[in-house]
This record gives structure tokens, C-alpha cells and sequence, in this order.
């Protein structure tokens, strides 16, 4: 088993064949989309760090290949090192059209090249040059202020030339894809992780793409976290008042999202490419059933409730990949709870590390659990919500006052001799509190269970810190 998770295959001939979230139907939407609206446009697909947007591309541009578009794909974050976006840009088209006719191609690089090439001149060097040796400041002053007037005639004469530039370029461009036929489909440009960018150089591959690449016969496909790319926007323009949305649509003129995947068919690939199967296929404990199936079914609850990135639950699963190995096939895992444990540390890591530190009660333990899943309990409640709890509590308990089990948690009423929780709970009905007794008594009856420490569960999970990225 590897550290961290292998890309997703892109077969040639079925770029969708291993695509475990059903996503190719959204690539033919797409599909059909560029293809009715052919002149020129730009399509950002909008979601969220970690949803799986950069594999989705990568195996609908394998799809366009195969219907016979011409595609380009730029990761933007991996180029940001690049001061100019217009040359990194520039660059991918030379590489994938340029080569179909070169000398034609040269053209397009004559134009942009008066764009990118400045002829304004700073004051310092137009001063430098005409004012090495002056020693007198009034003849210094006098020769600035001309200076000045000189050189704001230049900027004036440079913008128009500019701007002739940029018509001039763009004319060229369309003109060089429709001699190389382009125009029966139009070129797909994709441009991946824009939001993970510099700020700057984001912001600019947006003005570049508007006002110089903007021409028939390319459509440009941005991959973004437009929440992301807002707040870019306005650390550019340095105000927090910016309206991110309103600038952002004077770039994009479609947006798409791709819906929320399958949680439970993700899981479950995830669940056999971390080799859990082959660790489950050798244990000999299995007090509370097949834990296979326990891990896998908490595992939907758990991350199809919580709203997870994909990204995110892929890291939580490889770390519980790395961590189950130091479990013997004798030991009792607990998936479920293990489970739950690895999902704090990596999205509520204060809780985690008060629990792993003793600092919490059991009141405050309950009451912070609960919390935390208390959107789980709200929506088609599930028993393994409370076995969870449950284990955690008597576990915790057996970790802080050491080897507690049932004390502080369940009492007998002297009257009646019912069974009591002694601690305050915010359950919804009053089955939620007796299945939470009931698997406590079950921890509590089992001889070797109940001795278990949650310190061994959490020495488990704390083991991969060595593998940390």
C-alpha cells in the first residue's frame, strides 16, 4: 500500500472506465454543449477544493480527443512561476497548433510580439541616459519636468499602438484557426487549479483570456473554486468590498457545477484501494459482526452527511490505510470508532487533541461528540451513530480514570433499581438513550473489551505522523 494515492487511470479508448463517481454523463452534457455553442466562450466549472474537478477534465479532454477535438490542457498553479500569463498561454498554443504549420504559426507570434514587447521607457533610465554627470539640481528639475512631458506623449502613442496590437492578434488567431480547419470543431482550451494560483497571476490569465484570446473557434474551460478565486480577486484590487461575483462574470459566460457524487460507491473504492479488504480478510475478532461491512456503512454516514471534500475523504481513508497495519489480527479495531477518531483529526483537530490529551470530561466529551455529529442524528437516524458514541465514551473513560468502564456513565436507582445514565444528554428521543445504555452494558459484559484503552486506538492513528506530506 502506498502513502499517498495514486492518479486515476485514463484509458485511451474508455476515459471514463474508471471514474467510480458515474461522472461521464456531465462529459457529455459538456460535450454537447461546446459542440452546439461553437464560437467562443468561456465554461468555468465551479466546486470546491478536493472535488475530484482535475480528474474529471483530464478524462473529458481524453473523451474530446476521441471525438476528434484539439485540446489543450494548462495546469495554471503548476505554471504561476511564470511572470507573463500571456507567454505561458501563448506557449501551449504554439506547442499544439503551432506544429500543424509553423511558418503560418510565426505570423501569430510577430503579432503578440509587439504586445508583450513595452515601449515606454522608465524616468529613471530616460533620465540616466540623458543626465549622467549633471551636477546642478536646477538643471536636474528643469529636465524632469520636460522629461515628463516627453514621456507621457510616449505612453499615449504606446497605447494606441497596443491596442492596434491586440486587434491585430486576435485577427491573426482567428484567421490561423480557420485556415487549419480548425473550425469544424472548435479548439477546447482547459485550464485547471486557477484558484490555487498567485492571486496576480490568476487574476491575469482572465484579463489575458478576455481580451486577447477571446476569438472564434476557441472555447476555453476553466476548473475553479470561484469562492476561492473571489477572494483573489480582491486582494488584488486590495478591497474587501469588491464585488468578486460581478467581476468574475465579465469573464465567464457559463457556469457549471458537477453534482455531488456517489459518497457510498466512493467509499467503497476507496475502502479497496487502501487494502482494507485484504486486512478484514485476516482478522479473527468480529464481537460486533462483519466490520467490514461496520466501516463501510459508518463510512457513508459519516462522510455523505458531513459534506467532505472528496480530496478530504481520500486523505482520511489512506491514513487509516497506514495506521490499521500496526493493528495484530487478534486486537479489537473498533472500525467504527477508529474511523471516527481519524475523521477528527483531520477535520476538527482542537477536539481530537483534547480528547488525546485527557482535557475533556465525559460530559464535555458527550456533549462535544454529539456536536459533532449532531447533523448525522437530525436526518434518518442511524444506531451506529450511538454505538459510536457509545465506545467512545466507555473507551475514554477507561483512558482518563484509568480502567473507569461503566463508572460515571450508568448507575442503578436504589428505588427501582432501573438503569440510569448519569450524565446529561441532548438526544432527540428516548430510543437514541437506550440504544447508547444498551451498547455500553454490551462493551461492559465483554471481558477483554472492557479493559480496552482509547489510548491504543489513538497510538494507532498517531503512528502515521512519521508519513505526514
Amino acid at each position: 500500500m502506498k502513502i499517498r494515492s495514486e492518479d486515476i487511470i485514463v484509458e485511451g479508448k474508455t476515459p471514463f472506465a474508471n471514474c467510480k463517481l458515474e461522472r461521464e454523463k456531465y462529459a457529455d452534457i459538456l460535450t454537447s454543449l461546446i459542440t452546439k455553442y461553437d464560437d467562443g466562450f468561456v465554461l468555468a466549472i465551479n466546486n470546491k477544493w478536493g472535488y475530484g474537478k482535475t480528474t474529471f477534465l483530464k478524462m473529458w479532454q481524453q473523451k474530446l480527443i476521441n471525438l476528434e477535438f484539439e485540446t489543450i490542457y494548462f495546469n495554471a498553479w503548476e505554471n504561476d512561476f511564470e511572470n507573463n500569463p500571456f507567454t505561458a498561454i501563448l506557449s501551449e498554443l504554439n506547442q499544439k497548433i503551432g506544429n500543424k504549420s509553423q511558418e503560418k504559426f510565426k505570423s501569430i507570434l510577430a503579432k503578440a510580439s509587439k504586445i508583450i514587447t513595452s515601449a515606454v521607457p522608465s524616468i529613471a533610465e530616460h533620465l540616466a541616459k540623458k543626465h549622467l554627470g549633471i551636477s546642478h539640481i536646477e538643471d536636474l528639475t528643469k529636465d524632469i519636468a520636460e522629461s515628463g512631458i516627453e514621456i507621457f506623449q510616449t505612453e499615449i502613442e504606446d497605447y494606441i499602438s497596443r491596442k492596434k496590437s491586440i486587434d491585430d492578434f486576435r485577427k491573426e488567431l482567428e484567421k490561423y484557426l480557420s485556415e487549419e480547419d480548425f473550425s469544424k470543431r472548435p479548439l477546447v482550451f482547459f485550464i485547471d487549479e486557477l484558484d490555487r494560483c498567485r492571486p496576480n497571476f490568476a487574476v491575469e490569465v482572465l484579463e489575458n483570456i478576455k481580451h486577447l484570446f477571446s476569438v472564434n473557434g476557441v472555447v476555453f474551460v476553466l476548473s475553479i473554486d470561484k469562492e476561492q478565486l473571489g477572494h483573489a480577486v480582491k486582494g488584488v484590487y486590495g478591497s474587501e468590498k469588491l464585488n468578486s461575483d460581478e467581476y468574475l462574470r465579465r469573464f465567464i459566460d457559463l457556469e457549471y457545477s458537477l453534482p455531488d457524487p456517489n459518497i457510498e460507491q466512493y467509499c467503497k473504492f476507496l475502502f479497496e484501494q487502501n487494502d482494507f479488504n485484504l486486512f478484514f480478510n485476516n482478522r479473527n475478532r468480529n464481537i460486533f459482526g462483519d466490520e467490514r461491512t461496520q466501516m463501510m456503512e459508518f463510512a457513508t454516514i459519516l462522510f455523505g452527511r458531513n459534506n467532505i471534500a472528496l480530496r478530504q475523504i481520500e486523505k482520511i481513508y489512506v491514513h487509516c490505510g497506514v495506521a490499521i497495519k500496526s493493528f495484530s489480527t487478534n486486537s479489537y479495531v473498533l472500525p467504527n470508532l477508529f474511523l471516527y477518531l481519524t475523521f477528527l483529526k483531520h477535520t476538527n483537530n482542537t477536539f481530537y487533541n483534547e480528547i488525546k490529551n485527557k482535557q475533556l470530561t465525559l460530559q464535555q466529551l458527550l456533549d462535544k461528540s454529539f456536536q459533532s455529529i449532531d447533523s448525522l442524528f437530525q436526518t434518518n437516524y442511524d444506531r451506529k451513530l450511538s454505538h459510536v458514541i457509545s465506545h467512545l465514551l466507555f473507551f475514554y473513560n477507561n483512558y482518563l480514570q484509568n480502567y473507569s468502564r461503566l463508572q460515571g456513565l450508568i448507575g442503578i436507582n436504589g428505588n427501582d433499581q432501573n438503569v440510569q445514565f448519569l450524565l446529561n444528554n441532548t438526544f432527540n428521543d428516548d430510543s437514541q438513550l437506550k440504544d447508547l445504555i444498551a451498547f455500553l452494558n454490551v462493551v461492559n459484559n465483554d471481558s477483554f473489551l472492557s479493559d480496552l484503552s482509547l489510548e491504543e486506538i489513538l497510538n494507532k492513528i498517531e503512528l502515521t505522523e512519521a508519513f505526514k506530506k
